[in-house]
């Protein structure tokens, strides 16, 4: 009675693990090897798994058995002699000779992923299970080798590739990126600037002036040759007549960005408006905006260059205030002009950004805008 009852439970364990019996869905995926004959199988990456109960194999481990594969719209046929086994692509659901299977394909990190026992079984393999792999091992009459024999053969193995797919994996620290942006360009001064950012191995935006643009249009294409953004900061400069009303404001970087267009075919939608957001956009100012599309950009540390014109004062205040936004959430958009003075303090606030391992990358349009007014 023992024995029968012991023979029970290890063949509820064994279907457990190969199939057929299904354990919670919120099962997280564990990892087990997989040998097919007197191989064991070894992976770099889409290393098989066992979830909800069943284990699974990326389907590419068919072609060791000599089963081939092709794709005919949203179906997956594997073939081998007059069987065929057919995947679903879209429900994922499996069919043995157009035969219904209960166990469904799975697929992960982009990869389809077949229940070993029922597709190996499909192919009139056998399947067994290692416990001290774990490893499910696959199998014909070709194999030689006893389960025993098999374990004992790739052990260092086995053991390298179970240690490799469960210990936990160091994440890598968050990405810091800093957003450097220079308003009121292009102009003499604009050259140098670019100079020192590609010195340095760092992309920043532009939020340029359309007359200006239109002066000096070579500037602007080294700009986009270079990889950095391009954006608008308007036509006037003048608060007067840039926000005497929302049609006034969206024209004028309507106007902007066209030449953006014009000179180097780029269809920028990010602009800044003159002297920040708040608080002449208010709410009619912002639709007017919103409704052509444009990305509305302020900025988290302002350099101040403007009022100190003084480059190791500008420099050391633009540094401490990058150090205040450590941790947080909000991106880091640095407020920098086009000016005579720029590359003098601009150095020591690359140095800095470097040795604290920020990258330097310019917006773009599929960036969500940071501005004031949120």
């Amino acid at each position: 009675m023992v024995k029968k009852l012991g023979a029970v439970v290890m063949a509820a364990v064994l279907l457990c693990i190969f199939g057929g019996v299904k354990a919670d869905a919120a099962e997280s995926k564990t990892y087990i090897g997989l040998g097919i004959n007197d191989r064991f199988m070894e992976y770099t990456t889409h290393a098989p798994f066992t979830q909800n109960g069943i284990s699974y194999a990326s389907s590419s481990y068919l072609s060791f058995m000599g089963v081939k594969s092709s794709t005919s719209g949203n179906t997956k046929v594997f073939t081998k002699g007059t069987t065929k086994l057919t995947v679903d692509l879209t429900t994922y659901s499996m069919k043995l000779n157009n035969k219904a299977l209960s166990t469904k394909a799975v697929m992960h990190n982009r990869t389809l992923y077949l229940p070993i026992r029922q597709s190996s079984t499909a192919f009139g393999y056998t399947v067994s299970y290692i416990k001290s792999g774990p490893v499910v091992r696959v199998k014909n009459s070709s194999a030689k080798l006893t389960d025993t024999q098999f374990y004992t053969k790739y052990k260092s193995a086995i053991s390298a590739q179970r240690t490799k797919f469960t210990q936990p994996q160091q994440q890598p620290a968050p990405t810091k990126i800093a957003y450097l942006t220079f308003d009121d360009g292009p102009n003499v001064y604009t050259a140098s600037i670019l100079n020192m950012l590609q010195k340095n191995g760092a992309k920043a935006t532009f939020f340029m002036m359309k007359p200006s643009m239109d002066r000096m249009p070579s500037i602007v294409k080294r700009m986009k040759n270079e990889g950095h953004g391009l954006a608008c900061h308007g036509v006037t400069h003048d608060k007067s007549k840039f926000y005497r009303s929302p049609s006034s404001a969206e024209q004028e970087m309507t106007s902007c960005l066209a030449s953006i267009r014009s000179i180097t075919g780029v269809s920028s939608k990010l602009i800044r408006t003159p002297y920040g957001s708040k608080p002449n956009m208010t709410q009619a100012y912002r639709q007017a905006m919103y409704d052509k599309g444009y990305k509305m950009w302020d900025w988290t540390v302002d350099s101040l260059d403007w009022k100190y014109r003084h480059a190791p004062t500008t420099a050391n205040h633009t540094i401490s205030e990058i150090k205040k936004m450590e941790g947080s959430k909000k991106p880091l958009v640095i407020l920098m002009h086009d000016r005579v003075d720029t590359t003098d303090y601009l150095q020591p606030v690359l140095n800095y950004l470097k040795k604290s391992g920020y990258q330097m990358k310019p917006l773009d349009n599929s960036m969500k805008p940071y501005n004031f007014w949120q």
